[in-house]
């Protein structure tokens, strides 16, 4: 089952040769054989979006067997989690003290928040394709691999490499201009799998409830976030936010002189609505609209960073999510 996908990049006035054209079916070939290794997922089906779902998708974590079966064990969990962690939230959201269980509850709650949403599932895509691309690079580094792989890949095209032509596959996997890389949407369910390791991360943070005087605190399609997104929320400064009302703000930090209750002025509180409304998806969610909120948004809603990767990317292919067909 094919996850992630190798495209070649035709331009309207390049034609390719036949054997331009072996060349970019070996290359798209060994990228899927070798990404397929990495990562084996159930296919994703997800219904359109219309005016009257605004920012509701439809089975958007469902998952399809390749019998057809529609599995809805995800989107079961998450409801399951949701179910649960609901009276804890309204205690914490009042102000009161959590037990141990409560607070492990809502640490995979704020945990499932922060994975599930679009931006952060679409920023796992990125990284797995880039990591696919610096994984090939390396394999082509490497003589017995590489010959290895190639004769793998001969096989499966039912032909064998010329010297030549071997060469020239060595330096398309070097340098991946010409391609564009499509990880699937069922590819990003495996961002999951950090669930267990960030909710204890969480719980194990202090947690403050800040409440808003004068402003309320706005939600958005990315539900909790980083103050600082080049730190992990393990990362001993770290501060992840999460608005519980559009009074109340939940952050969790580990600095011990912060209280774990305090009330926030006008000004502090636009200063959280301007770090969520920056780091929104599509979407801003406010218990009421003024001209002071679309100007917010207007201002401080920015295109999404792009994944980046450790050393020169420049070479590397751009990669998007897309939907199963």
């Amino acid at each position: 089952m094919r996850t992630t996908f190798l495209r070649k990049i035709t331009r309207p006035s390049q034609i390719l040769r036949p054997g331009q054209r072996i060349i970019s079916r070996a290359v798209t070939t060994l990228f899927q054989r070798f990404a397929s290794l990495n990562l084996l997922m159930p296919t994703v089906r997800s219904g359109p979006t219309t005016p009257d779902r605004t920012g509701y998708e439809r089975d958007f974590y469902a998952a399809y067997a390749e019998d057809g079966e529609h599995d809805l064990t995800i989107e079961n969990e998450i409801s399951n989690w949701e179910s649960a962690a609901a009276p804890v939230h309204q205690r914490l959201a009042a102000g009161e003290n959590l037990s141990r269980d409560d607070r492990s509850i809502m640490a995979g709650f704020f945990a499932l928040a922060y994975l599930r949403s679009k931006r952060q599932r679409r920023s796992y895509a990125e990284g797995f394709g880039l990591a696919m691309q610096r994984l090939v690079e390396k394999l082509a580094e490497n003589p017995n691999r590489f010959d290895a792989a190639l004769n793998e890949v001969g096989d499966a095209m039912e032909r064998q490499f010329t010297d030549d032509e071997k060469i020239t596959l060595s330096k398309e996997m070097a340098d991946w201009r010409d391609y564009r890389v499509e990880v699937s949407r069922e590819a990003t369910l495996s961002v999951f799998s950090a669930l267990p390791a960030l909710a204890e991360s969480i719980a194990s943070m202090r947690w403050s409830i800040l409440e808003a005087n004068g402003e309320d605190f706005i939600l958005s399609d990315s539900p909790l976030v980083l103050a600082d997104p080049t730190r992990g929320i393990g990362d001993a400064n770290a501060q992840a936010t999460l608005p519980l009302t559009p009074s109340r703000l939940w952050v969790g930090h580990r600095r011990e002189y912060l209280p774990g209750q305090s009330t926030l002025q006008r000004r502090q509180v636009m200063a959280f609505n301007k770090m969520r409304a920056a780091n929104a998806d599509r979407f801003l969610f406010a218990s009421r609209c003024d001209d002071a909120l679309m100007r917010l948004c207007k201002n401080r809603v920015r295109p999404r960073q792009l994944v980046t990767i450790d050393g020169d990317s420049s070479m590397l292919a751009p990669v998007t999510m897309r939907r199963k067909a």
